[in-house]
């Protein structure tokens, strides 16, 4: 084994100082990636001493001091220095290393993965029985929080119990995702206006961030109901980034409470439309994966002009086949559904953006305006101006 080369190799990807050392603390070699950090003939032998006083065979140690780690990797045959590197946030460690004198804004940033699987690597090729990066994180990172959990698990326990409170029931929720699973809207407007004894649970000190992680956590149950719905996953987690991304502006509860209800409500929509479709063609929703593969091939070039020749060579099908088994499967053609799916993206850009009608075209990788004007027309009846007048937001249309 060519330990020299591997020390430089850590090294360098580390930007990190790496001494090794005999299992008797006997310096064998040293490489000091940035001597102006760690001039100081007396730092290595205070960062050595230290470390050996924590070392533990066969698993690597991390000991931390104002963001600053070292580490210690000690083998059968080798024992390994590493350090310091600093992390960008702190990090809470069962080891606490003194002041070495390292100013700490001298030293490079690196993540803490990136550091773990450099002590594995060094680890692993010496011992006799390796160790995995669970095990390392385990025995190095300081388990406080979860002790902090279970201790205010119990304390809610215990005051609940004192008040006689409890969260809202699991069968409004179950009721709920229910609704959008089944594209059922007017069930949904009916869900929230029972009337059910219960509460939200406190996820934040401030008012405000417990509600928002609250209407998160809901919001993700809506997006994977209308998933199971038969809405296409990349656009349920599209429509969750955005309405996620909109809640983390917002600075007033009742505003947060609406745009939740929004999302709710939008998901269920999404979910009818997929279903009237199929209640149209008397295909129920088909599970084939090649189906589901296509789709979202569709999905993700729905910005370009779509061949299925490229989409079957794409997939490992024939293109004839391809095209066959989606007609069979969904009741409609693949020529068909693309269009559907770039209209469908289109009256979005035209109720939500200020993109004219002719960048709308380019961007769907239609051929020319009128080329996208009169297959828009075909499926909603309306030409892209009367759509954007009747349903455009007016903030967007001015």
């Amino acid at each position: 084994m060519n330990t020299d080369y591997l020390i430089q190799h850590v090294s360098t990807q580390l930007k990190a100082d790496v001494y090794q050392y005999t299992p008797h603390g006997e310096l064998v070699y040293t490489l000091i990636h940035y001597p102006t950090i760690s001039s100081d003939a007396s730092y290595a032998v205070k960062l050595k001493d230290f470390m050996l006083s924590i070392a533990t065979n066969n698993i690597p140690i991390i000991a931390t001091f104002n963001q600053l780690l070292y580490s210690i990797v000690t083998t059968p045959d080798h024992v390994f220095l590493v350090g310091p590197v600093r992390m960008q946030d702190p990090i809470a460690l069962k080891h606490s290393a003194p002041d070495l004198g390292i100013k700490s804004d001298l030293v490079p940033l690196c993540h803490l993965h990136h550091l773990i699987q450099h002590l594995l690597l060094l680890n692993n090729l010496y011992s006799a029985e390796p160790i995995t990066e669970e095990v390392l994180r385990s025995s190095n990172i300081s388990v406080q929080a979860e002790e902090d959990v279970k201790r205010h698990f119990t304390d809610v326990i215990f005051h609940n119990q004192e008040v006689g409170r409890m969260h809202f029931p699991y069968a409004q929720e179950i009721r709920e995702m229910s609704c959008i699973r089944n594209g059922d809207i007017d069930q949904l407007k009916k869900s929230w206006n029972e009337q059910i004894d219960g509460y939200f649970g406190l996820l934040a000190e401030d008012h405000l961030r417990s509600l928002k992680n609250v209407s998160i956590a809901g919001m993700t149950l809506a997006c994977r109901a209308a998933i199971e719905g038969g809405v296409s996953h990349e656009m349920a987690y599209s429509l969750a980034d955005s309405y996620i991304y909109k809640m983390e502006e917002l600075s007033e509860p009742q505003s947060v409470q609406r745009l939740f209800r929004d999302a709710e409500l939008e998901y269920t929509r999404m979910v009818y439309e997929v279903k009237r479709h199929k209640s149209r063609t008397h295909h129920p929703r088909s599970s084939h994966p090649r189906i589901e593969l296509c789709k979202n091939y569709i999905f993700k070039h729905l910005h370009d002009k779509i061949y299925i020749k490229d989409m079957a060579q794409e997939l490992d099908m024939n293109p004839n086949y391809l095209t066959e088994l989606f007609y069979r499967k969904e009741g409609i053609t693949i020529r068909d559904f693309i269009m559907q799916e770039k209209i469908k993206l289109a009256r979005n850009l035209l109720m939500y953006s200020k993109y004219t009608y002719s960048e709308i075209a380019t961007n769907l990788g239609f051929c020319s305006q009128s080329h996208f004007g009169k297959n828009f027309k075909s499926i909603t009846q309306l030409t892209p101006k009367q759509y954007r007048e009747i349903y455009g937001v007016r903030d967007y249309i001015q």
